[in-house]
């Protein structure tokens, strides 16, 4: 096999690179995000290789349906960058065969195949039927784990998402903060056929399964054929309601279960609790307040969940204006009202003191309409309860967030996870969004606006 090539170890520099700039002095994600929006791929493969971490940058490829578009631009600017693919011990025969062929073809002189613990294996998957159990956990021990082994060494990866592949996806950067790592997808802009019309300029094999309906490619127990009308990606975990392997902690909302070294399965097969607050085992850790991460004991019902005899409910606010406001069996029990952006505010203002949650939802990171939507409920209607903020919720919202009245997070995203559990919180100087009351005093003498966070 050609996967073993290359003698150098992982991250180790190539003799004669000058890093031009360290981790110190990066430009922030953001910054690159905005500065390669519609360039070519190209470029931003260049830059990534060449001149912002040379000889720390590692690709990872799963050698899948559409990488070999990704690996042959990599071939073309350094043909000896590390190539990490993650071998699980379930892929498809015919992954393996192709890995071969473009490395071959290719000139990739530094694949290398990482594998599982022997050991985390042995403990957790004896019987070799841990996906069909337990997909996240078994990803979790054959990829997440390894890849964080093999990042080890980089400062930066490389991986070939794109924002066509899954509506979870639609929001995805071109570069990204991954904890210690800079993340980039330089094809994130690419739909199908700018990745077709690259294939066939540069006659580049396909993949033997794709011509069979596998128009995304990971372990053979996990992946299934697609239809036309199905994304590229529902074949993968099919009926599990998983919708990434836990490599990409994306903005999709998916937190993925993760095992950390020498913890094992009880009998039950309950996860004990990762010491890691940004990954968890379960569902229950998802809150964080000023006093850090916290259990979440609200139970959130759909519009035709059945009511539970105890405990708090989470409803949206059709379900308590069409069928929960009424109810005199709610006058003592803890009941909350999720609004969506478009849900008037004014409808749950007169049942506020019956309330003792309003989670107001971001839909997505560029939508900011709750912010105001708790600052009235704050400080023009006087609520004292909580104040949730649900749904696409990013590190860099929180200090305003806070500001506006906002106590709880449902936190889902990865990075901001691993930034709040280690304490980190971006500075904001001046507060920017007025109240708009009238007796405020004059522009630029209020208070706020000379008070740092």
């Amino acid at each position: 096999m050609a996967a073993e090539t290359g003698t150098r170890t992982l991250g180790e520099p190539k003799p004669g690179n000058e890093v031009v700039c360290s981790k110190e002095t990066w430009p922030d994600a953001a910054v690159l995000d905005r500065l390669f929006t519609g360039a070519p791929a190209q470029d931003l493969l260049a830059y990534a290789l060449k001149e912002l971490a040379p000889g720390k940058v590692a690709v990872v490829s799963s050698f899948g349906a559409d990488s070999a578009v990704l690996l042959h631009l990599v071939s073309r600017i350094a043909p000896d960058t590390p190539v990490i693919f993650l071998e699980t011990g379930k892929h498809f025969a015919e992954t393996l065969e192709y890995r071969d062929q473009l490395i071959a073809q290719f000139g990739l002189t530094n694949v290398r195949s990482v594998t599982p613990d022997a050991d985390r294996l042995s403990a957790l998957d004896p019987d070799g039927g841990l996906n069909g159990r337990d997909p996240d956990l078994c990803c979790a021990i054959r990829k997440e784990e390894p890849l964080e082994k093999a990042l080890a060494g980089f400062d930066v990866w490389i991986n070939g998402r794109r924002r066509n592949q899954t509506s979870t996806r639609g929001a995805m950067g071109l570069v990204e903060r991954d904890g210690p790592h800079m993340k980039i997808n330089p094809l994130a802009e690419w739909d199908n056929s700018e990745i077709e019309a690259y294939r066939t300029i540069h006659e580049l094999p396909r993949h033997p399964l794709t011509g069979k309906g596998y128009l995304s490619i990971g372990c053979a127990p996990c992946t299934s054929p697609v239809s036309e009308n199905e994304d590229a990606r529902a074949g993968r975990w099919r009926g599990t309601g998983k919708t990434e392997c836990g490599i990409h902690i994306s903005r999709n909302g998916e937190t993925v279960r993760v095992l950390s070294a020498g913890q094992t399965m009880t009998e039950s097969s309950e996860i004990q609790a990762s010491p890691r607050a940004d990954i968890r085992a379960n569902a229950q850790d998802d809150l964080w307040t000023r006093d850090g991460f916290t259990a979440d004991d609200w139970q959130r019902l759909g519009d035709e969940d059945a009511l539970p005899e105890t405990g708090p409910v989470l409803v949206s606010a059709a379900r308590w204006r069409d069928d929960l406001r009424g109810l005199n069996s709610l006058q003592d029990r803890d009941v909350g009202v999720e609004l969506m952006p478009d849900d008037p505010l004014e409808e749950i203002v007169p049942d506020l003191d019956r309330l003792a949650m309003v989670a107001l939802n971001f839909p997505a990171f560029t939508d900011g309409r709750a912010y105001s939507s708790a600052r009235l409920l704050r400080e023009r209607h006087g609520y004292d309860g909580e104040v949730r903020a649900t749904g696409d919720v990013l590190l860099d919202q929180i200090p305003f967030m806070l500001r506006c009245g906002f106590s709880v997070f449902a936190i889902s995203d990865g990075p901001t996870r691993r930034a709040l559990a280690d304490g980190q919180m971006p500075e904001v100087p001046i507060y920017l969004q007025p109240v708009g009351r009238q007796d405020e005093g004059p522009l630029g003498a209020r208070p706020w606006m000379r008070t740092r966070i």
